[in-house]
């Protein structure tokens, strides 16, 4: 698979990224343009009416940026890795190493999907609620997750 394809639209085109550092590079990137994606679909999602993003683009006065300048700003802050989810992540790669670290010798999971997604989702409820978090508590859950 590649790690980028174009898919050609009725209005332009659609650019399908495959690759997790090269689509975490570019939600980065400052000169990626969020915006028109934004306003249209917050608009279809919101069931707003077509004057709504005129109004937005308009709210801006002299220095003031208008929220039209504002949402892309937000957007790419959000994509940033702050130092708690950095944090979170470490944990659980962390307990996530030790876990496989200590298998010693044992003979093939049935499913290698369901176990790792039962230790990931362990260890990662580990990371976010500390030892007795709910996924611990009661195994079932795990198994509600499918």
């Amino acid at each position: 698979m590649r790690p980028i394809s174009t898919l050609p639209m009725l209005k332009g085109k659609l650019y399908l990224i495959t690759c997790p550092t090269l689509a975490q590079s570019v939600f980065n990137s400052p000169d990626l343009c969020l915006e028109t994606f934004l306003v249209d679909f917050s608009t279809r999602a919101l069931l707003l009416s077509a004057e709504t993003p005129k109004i937005l683009e308009k709210s801006g006065h002299g220095s003031t940026p208008s929220c039209k300048e504002k949402i892309p700003k937000a957007v790419h802050e959000a994509f940033q890795l702050g130092v708690d989810l950095v944090k979170m992540i470490l944990a659980s790669l962390i307990s996530v190493a030790f876990t496989i670290n200590s298998l010693g010798h044992v003979t093939e999971p049935k499913s290698m999907f369901d176990w790792l997604r039962q230790m990931i989702a362990l260890d990662t409820s580990k990371a976010l609620f500390g030892a007795h978090g709910p996924l611990k508590e009661n195994g079932l859950l795990v198994d509600a997750l499918r």
